[in-house]
């Protein structure tokens, strides 16, 4: 399950993918990354890997440029 970090405006800034270790049913993974989040978030954000959104418009303006 992804969190999605959220810019002052309520888009999507940065992701951020880390799971509980073991087999858990998705409420339950969501359940824990909301404990872990809220009880030490500096601890599982240093475990979660970061991912950066990228909107297709971006894509089109990139390519548009010649990126």
């Amino acid at each position: 399950m992804n969190i999605h970090e959220l810019d002052g405006a309520g888009r999507p800034r940065v992701g951020w993918c880390f799971v509980p270790k073991g087999y858990l049913v998705a409420g339950d993974v969501m359940l824990a990354q909301k404990i872990a989040l809220e009880t030490d978030e500096r601890g599982a954000l240093t475990v979660a890997n970061k991912f950066f959104r990228v909107s297709i418009t971006e894509l089109a303006i990139d390519f548009y440029r010649g990126g």
